[in-house]
């Protein structure tokens, strides 16, 4: 069965390079351009997430803290995808598994999600 990758990114153009990463390296992708209830991600049972942090009014961030306080989702590995400069700080708070700084290259997804997947 192949992994699932959800990828919660409301910006078109990142989503789609999302997408052909994940495809490319072989896995499942799921997307939603806006911020998924909790219980839906607990529905769903992805194996990893890529979550931008800035979700048009929602944040991005407080949905990964929802997702590593939860004991049924904590250890989905979480991605958070943001322009920010403070995006390392942002990820620290939020106790994402890992950060990517937009803009981004397909090289440099592809290694963060080998890398939380193995």
């Amino acid at each position: 069965m192949k992994k699932t990758v959800l990828i919660i990114e409301d910006d078109e153009t990142a989503s789609e390079i999302m997408e052909v990463v994940v495809n490319k390296l072989k896995l499942e992708s799921m997307t939603s351009t806006y911020c998924l209830p909790l219980r839906d991600i607990q529905f769903l049972v992805p194996d990893m997430i890529l979550l931008d942090h800035q979700l048009g009014d929602k944040s991005g961030s407080e949905l990964c803290l929802s997702i590593k306080n939860n004991e049924h989702t904590n250890r989905i590995p979480v991605i958070i995808v943001s322009a920010s400069m403070d995006i390392k700080k942002i990820s620290r708070q939020c106790h994402a598994d890992d950060y990517l700084q937009k803009p981004f290259t397909p090289n440099e997804l592809e290694e963060k999600i080998k890398r939380h997947l193995r």
